[in-house]
């Protein structure tokens, strides 16, 4: 059982090595290069080539990448939390800022729409989200 345990935890490793892979163009060289991709929270500094891996660097303030990437710059964290929303997550260098909307309003084509009362007679069939 060990062994069977063993063998798949190497699988997992090899495939995630091999999907954190990019062939990249060096001008200079004139040739492809299977390069190592920058995990998430950071982007590539300098791509590989024959005498070095690939030098990934942190993402800055306000920037982030999400998932493996060869990126040349992290992605800037460009949500902004509107009127009648807080923020949920605020952004870091693996993910953008999350909003959601303040209690009584729900989500409506991106703005947070006040909920509404029902008539007299009526009952709510379920909550909203």
């Amino acid at each position: 059982m060990n062994a069977i345990c063993c063998c798949c935890f190497v699988f997992a490793a090899l495939s995630i090595l091999l999907l954190c892979q990019f062939h990249h163009w060096d001008e200079g060289a004139a040739r492809y290069y299977k390069c190592k991709q920058c995990p998430p929270g950071t982007h590539v500094k300098s791509h590989c080539n024959a005498e070095r891996m690939t030098e990934c660097s942190a993402c800055p303030e306000a920037h982030y990448t999400e998932y493996w990437n060869y990126l040349d710059e992290c992605q800037y964290c460009n949500v902004f939390c509107k009127e009648y929303q807080y923020i949920k997550h605020e952004c870091n260098t693996t993910h953008n800022r999350v909003c959601e909307c303040i209690k009584g309003h729900h989500l409506e084509f991106e703005f947070c729409i006040k909920h509404k009362k029902c008539s007299p007679g009526f009952g709510l069939k379920k909550l909203g989200k």
